[in-house]
């Protein structure tokens, strides 16, 4: 279960975020989400991916890990220049 959302980087549409997260069991990962306007339950952030709610993308140490991975395997973060929010 997501303990703390620690970090979060926006593309440069602000369509997409990645969210760095840690569990409760002190595992840090990171989860995509993309913004959904015209969604029957409201329009908001949904996660992209099909592990949701159960378990995170990457199974990392610390902080730092997840959002080196994260850089690594999505697409659209490998060209972003860091813009944080949180």
């Amino acid at each position: 279960m997501i303990e703390a959302r620690l970090k979060t980087i926006y593309h440069p549409s602000y369509e997409r975020r990645l969210v760095i997260v840690r569990r409760t069991d002190g595992v840090y990962g990171y989860i995509e989400e993309e913004y959904i306007a015209d969604d029957p339950l409201g329009a908001g952030w949904y996660a992209m991916s099909p592990y949701w709610p159960d378990r995170i993308e990457a199974l990392c140490g610390s902080e730092e890990i997840a959002e080196r991975e994260a850089r690594g395997r999505v697409q659209w973060l490998k060209s972003t220049i860091q813009r944080d929010s949180d």
